[in-house]
């Protein structure tokens, strides 16, 4: 697995005002390198991706399309800030624990405030 990084790329969904603001909070907060930051539906095959997934998409330098915590993974090894947490997400237990959590989010996003 490639714990390297030059730079992502971030589609979340236009329609969710939670996912937009997380998505512009991590970038800055966590100082993510990104390619770009664009709604997913501004391209249709990553749209079909997060309407399949119900996920956020996060494209690598390699070209790799990675959904739910695998996504958040990628943004780690793109951050100064996450990097260091990148192998603690490796033992499948993280994994699963990692997307239940992804879960838990996507399902409340609504009810979580964002300043």
């Amino acid at each position: 697995m490639k714990d390297k990084c030059s730079q992502v790329s971030i589609y979340y969904d236009r329609d969710c005002g939670f996912c937009k603001r997380s998505v512009e909070l991590i970038v800055k907060l966590f100082c993510v390198r990104t390619r770009e930051v664009r709604p997913a539906q501004d391209i249709i095959a990553v749209h079909m991706i997060m309407k399949e997934k119900d996920s956020w998409v996060v494209t690598n330098d390699a070209g790799q399309n990675f959904t739910t915590f695998q996504a958040g993974v990628e943004i780690a090894k793109c951050s100064p800030v996450l990097k260091w947490l990148v192998p603690l997400s490796r033992p499948k237990f993280m994994q699963k624990i990692g997307e239940k959590a992804y879960r838990l989010i996507a399902r409340n996003r609504n009810r979580i405030p964002l300043p």
